[in-house]
Order: C-alpha cells, then sequence, then structure tokens
C-alpha cells in the first residue's frame, strides 16, 4: 500500500516538473520571439557604436569619431553626445563635442550626424527632454567644433563655411583666355587629411598666376630656390596666402623664386597678379597647388573646401580637360562692373518712364467726364490712387472736361533712385475743351512713384507751376511762375492769377 503511494506521488512530481519546464520554455520561447528590447540602454548604444565605426570611414586618414554618451530613449529619439579626433587638430573637438540624433524606425534604430541635411529636419522633431530648444538654433549651423565650454559661438566653424561666407565667386587663378590641364584631383594622390580639397594645376613655370578672389594677404615666402620630388623639402616652397572671408584663406604654393608680388597686409582683388608658378618645395614638376583653407579656433588650419570655380562645368573638375580662364583683370572687372551699373540703372530709369506713360493714360480718362474707368488697368498706379482718383468725392478737383489731349510731355532729367521711392518732374502741355470752351494748360508736374513688388508705380502728383491760355491766347490762369521752367509769352494778356 505505501509503494502505491509513493510511485504515484513520485508520478505526480514528475508530471508537475514537466508542466513547469514546459512553462518556462513557453516563457522563453515567447521571449525569443519577442525580440531584442530595443530600448535597452545596451541595445542603443551598441547600435550607436556601429554606426559611428561606419561613419569614421567617410573621414579623413587618421580621424574617428568617439561615443561618449547615449541618452535613454525618449518616444523612440535618442541624442548621441560624441567626439571627432585628428591627428591634425592634435586634441579632440571639445568636451562637449558634437551630436548625432537616433530615431526607431520600424524596430531598427536610425542616425544622423550633425552637418547631415536630414539632421536639422530631425533635430525640429525631437522631444524638449533630450534638447532645450533655445540650444537648437545653435546646431542647425554647427559643422562639428566646439570649445571648452561646449556649444561654439566662433562663427568660423558654422555651415556658412559651406558657402554662407562665401559670398564671392571664384575664377581660375591664372589669366582670361589661358587654358590648362587639372593634374591632381581633390582627394587623390597626397591631397589627403585637412588638404583634401586641394587642386593641382599644371601651370608652366613664370605662369603669371591671379587672384581667384578678392582678399587680404596675411602671409608669403618668396626666397627659396629650392624644390625637387621629396617629401622633405616641403617647407621650402614659395606661396601667398589669402584671406577671403572669415575663416577661409587661400594658398597658393610651389611659386617661383622672387616672383611674388604682393605683401603681407596689402588688399588685393580679383584677377590681380600675385606671383608666377613654380616648382619650389615639394614639386614633382612645375604647377600650381591651390587650396581653400578652413580656419578654427586660434586661427589653425583645420580643413578645406571645395573650390568650386565658375569655369568648372556639371561633372568638373576632372582630368584631361582645358580649363579655359574667364579671370579678368582687375581693370576689366572694374570696367564689367561699372557697365552692369550703368544698365541697371538704365533698367530702372525706363520703368519709371513706363509707369508715367501708363499714368498719363489714366490722368487723361480722369480728366474728361465721360470716361469709362471699367476699360482702364487698374495695376498701372497704385491701389490708392486709383480709389482716390475713381472711388472718392473730391470737393475742390478740377472741373471735369468735354476733351483733354496731352500735346506733349518733357520728363526733366532725373538719375536712378537708390531706394523705393522717387518723384519725377515733366513739362506737360494739355489742350482741353470745358463747357465747349477750349484751354491749354502749361504746366510743370511732379509725379510721386513707388515701388511695389519689383514694379514703380505712380502714387500721386502735384501741380508745381504753370499758367492756362483760352483760344485767344489769354493767360485766365497762373500759378507760381516765378521760377517756373514755364514761362508765358510776353504778348500774353493776363488774367486771373493764383
Amino acid at each position: 500500500m505505501g509503494g502505491r503511494k509513493l510511485r504515484s506521488l513520485k508520478i505526480w512530481l514528475a508530471a508537475l516538473a514537466l508542466a513547469l519546464l514546459l512553462v518556462l520554455a513557453s516563457i522563453i520561447f515567447f521571449k525569443v520571439s519577442d525580440g531584442p528590447n530595443t530600448r535597452d540602454p545596451e541595445f542603443v548604444q551598441d547600435r550607436a557604436e556601429e554606426f559611428l565605426a561606419e561613419a569614421t570611414t567617410e573621414l579623413y586618414e587618421g580621424e574617428s569619431y568617439k561615443l561618449i554618451n547615449v541618452s535613454s530613449p525618449t518616444e523612440d529619439w535618442v541624442l548621441l553626445t560624441i567626439t571627432r579626433k585628428s591627428p591634425q587638430w592634435e586634441e579632440e573637438t571639445g568636451p562637449g563635442g558634437s551630436l548625432a540624433i537616433g530615431r526607431l524606425e520600424e524596430g531598427a534604430w536610425e542616425f544622423r550626424l550633425l552637418g547631415e541635411r536630414s539632421f536639422e529636419e530631425w533635430l525640429d522633431e525631437l522631444p524638449e527632454d533630450l534638447l532645450d530648444p533655445n540650444l537648437r538654433e545653435y546646431f542647425r549651423l554647427y559643422r562639428g567644433l566646439e570649445d571648452d565650454e561646449g556649444v561654439s559661438t566662433d562663427p568660423t566653424i558654422f555651415s556658412s563655411l559651406n558657402s554662407r561666407l562665401i559670398a564671392q565667386k571664384f575664377y581660375l587663378p591664372y589669366r582670361e583666355g589661358e587654358a590648362y590641364q587639372i593634374t591632381t584631383l581633390p582627394g587623390d594622390d597626397h591631397h589627403n587629411g585637412i588638404y583634401k580639397e586641394a587642386i593641382d594645376f599644371g601651370l608652366p613655370s613664370g605662369t603669371p598666376v591671379v587672384a581667384v578672389a578678392d582678399g587680404g594677404v596675411v602671409e608669403i615666402k618668396k626666397d627659396s630656390n629650392i624644390g625637387g620630388c621629396d617629401e622633405s623639402l616641403a617647407d621650402d616652397a614659395n606661396l601667398v596666402r589669402i584671406k577671403i572671408a572669415e575663416g577661409l584663406q587661400v594658398l597658393y604654393l610651389h611659386l617661383q623664386p622672387n616672383s611674388v608680388e604682393v605683401r603681407r597686409g596689402q588688399t588685393v582683388s580679383l584677377g590681380q597678379v600675385i606671383a608666377r608658378s613654380g616648382n619650389t618645395g615639394f614639386s614633382c614638376g612645375p604647377h600650381l597647388h591651390i587650396v581653400l583653407e578652413r580656419l578654427c579656433e586660434g586661427g589653425r588650419i583645420c580643413g578645406s573646401e571645395a573650390l568650386n570655380f565658375e569655369e568648372f562645368e556639371e561633372g568638373d573638375p576632372r582630368y584631361d580637360n582645358d580649363y579655359e580662364s574667364k579671370n579678368k583683370s582687375p581693370q576689366d572687372w572694374k570696367a564689367l562692373e561699372e557697365r552692369g551699373r550703368k544698365e541697371r540703372e538704365q533698367k530702372e530709369i525706363d520703368q519709371i518712364t513706363d509707369a508715367l506713360e501708363k499714368f498719363h493714360i489714366i490722368y487723361s480718362c480722369y480728366r474728361v467726364k465721360d470716361c469709362d474707368e471699367s476699360t482702364l488697368i487698374r495695376s498701372w498706379i497704385t491701389d490708392a490712387l486709383f480709389a482716390e482718383m475713381f472711388e472718392s468725392f473730391c470737393l475742390f478737383c478740377p472741373s471735369k472736361a468735354d476733351t483733354a489731349i496731352e500735346v506733349s510731355e518733357e520728363l526733366l532729367p532725373f538719375t536712378a533712385p537708390k531706394t523705393e521711392q522717387t518723384t519725377v518732374r515733366s513739362k506737360e502741355v494739355w489742350e482741353l475743351v470745358v463747357r465747349g470752351k477750349r484751354r491749354t494748360d502749361y504746366t510743370v508736374v511732379a509725379h510721386f512713384l513707388v515701388k511695389e513688388n519689383g514694379v514703380w508705380k505712380v502714387d500721386g502728383w502735384e501741380i508745381e507751376c504753370g499758367y492756362t491760355i483760352n483760344e485767344d491766347g489769354d493767360i485766365i490762369h497762373k500759378e507760381h511762375l516765378e521760377e517756373c521752367l514755364w514761362q508765358p509769352p510776353e504778348e500774353s494778356t493776363s488774367g486771373s492769377t493764383n
């Protein structure tokens, strides 16, 4: 009897153990089926490390990203604090480092580095708990270098370096009409690291080198006559450095001995000859090495920017192409600018003249009784003036004529305005028939014009002086004739005065 109970107990215990194993297996199965916890900090950190390792492959040789901190996931978002190390900088980018944003999309973490186009789009969506909204404007322009206080306010590291500071166009570094090929492209041969964007042009020794943009000379070296295909000679190259914007300067390298024509502190103009090409320093043959250097804190060179010359077309720069320069002499650039200025001014004058002609078409209608204003083009003058002329009651306005014909109009000389308001005067002769009686008005009229959305329009007028004669030649009205450009004939008989 006791043996039977013992066996039953063993069977019951075995069944219980089996049930527990099944429950545990089920838990493990469903846990595995659910996949990893994508919001687990360790999981997020592993994904961030993988992302930065891949991003490091896009940096200059010897540079790398290092993960400093990963925020706790908030509403499927994380913020990464990182640093960027470079042997050229001999330091990291600061204790605050740079930033990257992570977002969970369909169960996978995606990341964007500061400086990428989509980074700013994500910045707008980032939860406030992860980054103070007041700080975000810094990071819309920030390019990845910081000072010891955290977010840098140094304008030389903002994205304006990628063309916002470069308002001036760049032209090739040799005279107009000359054509040379590129011998080393950006990123090729020894064009790497902070000088990745450098370009070599195959200029023969003695070729005049001209400024690619306006600027000020910050450094020259001109007395070296040493050169050769040996890296140890790099410091023997003659050079000119010209600052063209805050945090940007152009380096012209390997210049001919004693050919530099500018001095430190001198202002140079686009197209000005600054030196002659040569073969000094680490140079395996005559050429010009040119690079747009980027300056960071302390004035140190920390990178380079692409020189997108105006002569370049889509797909440039490239090898086996003769690049013909359009870089004129400073005198020719000045003459071209002057022609352009005169053309712009003449265009303004022509537009104002056209606006006055349109006004007089409307004014001709305004002066007569039976004019149908619905036939007029309202947009030829300002809305306010049109309403004043045709939609308002005027107690002291001149009597409406049976007919009104402009006999002549002479615009007095005027210059192109520098603002969007101006006054233009004219000598006018009008023949009118009022209540069956013919008369002629000789007036000097001031027209007040404004520029609306790029279009000049008359906004008002005023008769400054003049006189009126009847069909018998008698003066029946005169106004401010003392210094008026219109003066009645001496034989005219005076009538009423102002």
